[in-house]
C-alpha cells in the first residue's frame, strides 16, 4: 500500500488589520446658530437688567408678568438650534423670537422705560411703581446701556432671522421630507406662509383674549397691518400656481422669439 500523502498546507498569512472608524469632526456651527447663541446671552443679559430695575415678575417677583412669558425664549431658542435638520422649522422659531422681543419692546417697556428706570432710580412698571432698583442708584450711563444692549438684541434676532431664512432657501438639497417634489421657491413660500400664520395666530390670540387688546397702537397695527397682510398672503398663495403657469408661458414665447 502506498501511503497516502497530505495535501500541502496553505500558508498561514496574518489577518489584515481591521481599519479603526475615523472620528467623526464635530460640525461646524452655521452663521444662524452662533448669532442664536449670542442672542441667548444678550438676552441673559438683558433679563439680568430686568431684575435689577425690578421691571421683572414671578420667579424674581410674586407677581406673573409678561416678563415670566418671555423666559420662555430660552426653550425656543434650544429648539431652534437642535433643528438643524429642519431649517424652516428654525427659521420660523427665530422670527417669531424676533416678533415676540420688538412687540414687548414697542407696547410693554420702550427704550425710554429702560432709560428712566435707571436714571430715576425707581421701578416705572405698574406693579412696582416706585420701587428702587436693587442697586439703589440714579444711573443715566446704565439706563443709556440697557438700550443700548435692548437695541443690540433686536438687530442679533434680526440677523438671525434673516440667516436662518437664507439657510433655509439655499442651505441643502430639499428643504424637508413635506417638500420633497416641490420646486424651492414654492416651497419656501409655504413653509413662509405658515411661518407668519403661525406668529399671527399668537398675536391675533393676544389681541382678543390679553389686556393688551386694549391698547390702541396694539389695535392699529392688528387691523390694519396684520390683517391686511394675512390677506394678501393668503391670496398670493392661492393664484400662486396660475400665477406661475402665466409666467412661464410668456418666459417660453421670449424664448422662441414670438414675443
Amino acid at each position: 500500500m502506498f501511503p497516502l500523502s497530505r495535501a500541502p498546507s496553505a500558508p498561514l498569512t496574518p489577518a489584515a488589520p481591521q481599519r479603526s472608524a475615523r472620528p467623526t469632526r464635530p460640525q461646524r456651527l452655521r452663521l444662524s446658530e452662533r448669532l442664536l447663541l449670542l442672542a441667548a446671552a444678550l438676552g441673559a443679559v438683558h433679563h439680568a437688567d430686568h431684575v435689577l430695575r425690578v421691571y421683572s415678575g414671578w420667579p424674581f417677583l410674586p407677581q406673573v408678568t409678561p416678563f415670566t412669558f418671555s423666559l420662555l425664549v430660552y426653550p425656543m431658542v434650544f429648539a431652534a438650534l437642535r433643528a438643524r435638520a429642519h431649517p424652516w422649522f428654525r427659521a420660523g422659531a427665530t422670527a417669531l423670537l424676533l416678533v415676540a422681543t420688538q412687540a414687548s419692546h414697542v407696547f410693554l417697556e420702550t427704550p425710554h422705560d429702560q432709560f428712566e428706570t435707571w436714571a430715576s432710580g425707581a421701578s416705572t412698571a405698574h406693579h412696582t411703581l416706585g420701587q428702587p432698583n436693587l442697586l439703589g442708584v440714579q444711573s443715566p450711563l446704565l439706563g443709556a446701556l440697557a438700550v443700548v444692549l435692548s437695541v443690540t438684541l433686536s438687530a442679533l434676532l434680526l440677523a438671525a432671522t434673516v440667516a436662518a431664512l437664507r439657510e433655509a432657501l439655499w442651505g441643502g438639497p430639499g428643504t424637508g421630507p413635506a417638500m420633497e417634489g416641490v420646486s424651492r421657491p414654492a416651497g419656501g413660500m409655504r413653509a413662509g406662509q405658515r411661518v407668519l400664520h403661525l406668529a399671527a395666530s399668537v398675536v391675533l390670540g393676544a389681541y382678543i383674549y390679553s389686556p393688551w387688546g386694549a391698547d390702541p397702537t396694539f389695535s392699529v397695527v392688528v387691523r390694519f397691518l396684520l390683517l391686511p397682510l394675512l390677506a394678501a398672503t393668503g391670496l398670493a398663495m392661492w393664484q400662486y400656481p396660475r400665477v406661475a403657469r402665466a409666467m412661464r408661458g410668456r418666459r417660453a414665447l421670449v424664448g422662441s422669439g414670438m414675443v
